[in-house]
């Protein structure tokens, strides 16, 4: 799973990955067999043994009985018209409700239509297929629902969202993801579920990244994207896959996904967040010199000056110093670009404290505007600020720490600050008469 996918992954929009996708919008042409992009695609090889499942076997004239008594229905309680169970409620009135067999049919009449539209593609790539698809898509949903708490529910639910996902609806196809994740955390499909968000992801970065996309508005017809905020939903799935499966094969590669589009969207904070946290929780992970280097820029693109906090220039300093013990190879291949980040770092921090000192020196507080200017010819004699520091330093020489104090006659007539002594004694003694 890790293999060349993960190196064109971070560049947001990897050509390759989503020509395999296998629906058309990610490829520009379906595949023959949707089934195939499981092991045409790089992010979901390794999931090929992922197949149909058919829930139409012959059941026993016992389970029939069985199952006819389970579908007797309870009577109505007050509880079920609840707005939370309003809709159940509603589906168990209309004849609708749980039904095993009424499940098995309609995941029968899914697979046949599902099946229908692969041949049918098979046959003529450029057939349009996409009703088929809906129809099995619908049939895989009734079906879940018919029958929940199950393992048709969990086949039904990912079989749903695979159709709606060949079908190029992937607002519906992720919301039967998100679904089937919800309700079987640890469902078989997981991976591949995986692999299905994050092209669905890297399709919406990629449409919001070209010139002429307009984000701004409703979209009320293109069923391949969102309604709105075709960024923000590509970033909610990338959080989604890293909540939703940690410690799963795409789990960092999300990570640095989501990186890489805040970087490029020119949110740097949120950008440092992502790779400090890749840096932190997947030290294993083929990104982490990508997670380093391009954190290094998130910071010094993020800092806001000397009137804010310098601990961002000092992780940097740090993570400076990291990445050339860590990846001495690539260090050697950015040699140049690590050299000029140290250095705008060290150019930085040397005029926080330039400032400083030129704050007191404003107030004639020579003492301390000294004790800056120290700091700076000390640690920073290789910046600008060290020759001006030297050269105030000689202009404030025999000036006093502290400016004299104005009107002092005027002070000298309150009392100082110091304790005053009690004027009654506090602690009991043998002369104190009780």
């Amino acid at each position: 799973m890790h293999w060349g996918r993960r190196r064109l992954v971070w560049w947001l929009g990897p050509v390759a990955c989503l020509l395999a996708s296998g629906c058309t919008s990610l490829s520009g042409r379906g595949p023959a067999d949707p089934a195939s992009s499981l092991t045409a695609s790089p992010v979901a090889a390794g999931t090929s043994d992922v197949a149909l499942v058919s829930h139409t076997e012959p059941v026993a004239e016992a389970d029939l009985e069985a199952e006819s008594d389970e579908r007797q229905p309870d009577p109505l309680k007050w509880s079920d018209f609840a707005p939370s169970n309003l809709g159940t409620t509603v589906r168990r009135i209309t004849g609708r409700g749980p039904d095993r067999n009424a499940a098995r049919e309609l995941y029968g009449k899914g697979e046949e239509l599902y099946r229908e539209a692969v041949t049918l593609r098979a046959s003529d790539p450029d057939a349009d297929v996409t009703r088929l698809f809906l129809d099995a898509s619908d049939q895989f949903a009734e079906a879940a629902l018919r029958w929940p708490d199950s393992a048709l529910e969990e086949d039904a639910l990912f079989r749903a969202g695979e159709s709606q996902f060949f079908a190029d609806h992937y607002v519906k196809a992720n919301h039967y993801f998100e679904l089937l994740l919800k309700n079987y955390p640890n469902t078989r499909y997981l991976d591949l579920v995986g692999a299905r968000r994050f092209l669905i992801a890297q399709y919406w970065l990629k449409i919001h990244a070209e010139p002429g996309f307009k984000g701004v508005g409703l979209n009320l017809t293109n069923k391949s994207l969102p309604w709105a905020d075709t960024y923000g939903h590509a970033l909610r799935i990338y959080d989604r896959m890293r909540l939703d499966d940690p410690t799963g094969k795409l789990a960092d590669d999300a990570t640095i996904a989501a990186a890489n589009a805040s970087f490029t969207k020119g949110d740097y904070d949120k950008a440092d967040q992502y790779y400090s946290d890749l840096r932190t929780h997947f030290p294993s992970s083929e990104h982490q010199f990508h997670a380093h280097y391009l954190g290094i820029q998130a910071k010094l693109r993020g800092y806001r000056g000397a009137r804010y906090t310098g601990e961002s220039l000092e992780e940097t300093e740090k993570l400076i110093q990291q990445i050339r013990r860590q990846f001495p190879r690539q260090s050697k291949e950015h040699a140049e670009e690590l050299d000029r980040a140290a250095a705008k770092v060290r150019f930085l921090m040397a005029e926080r404290e330039w400032l400083m000192a030129q704050y007191y020196a404003r107030r004639k507080e020579y003492g301390a505007a000294r004790f800056y200017y120290d700091i700076v010819l000390r640690d920073y004699p290789d910046t600008p600020f060290a020759d001006k520091a030297r050269a105030e330093v000689g202009e404030m020489a025999g000036k006093p720490p502290v400016p004299p104090q104005p009107l002092a006659w005027l002070v000298n007539l309150f009392p100082d600050s110091d304790t005053a002594k009690p004027l009654v004694a506090t602690a009991a003694s043998e002369t104190t008469t009780r």
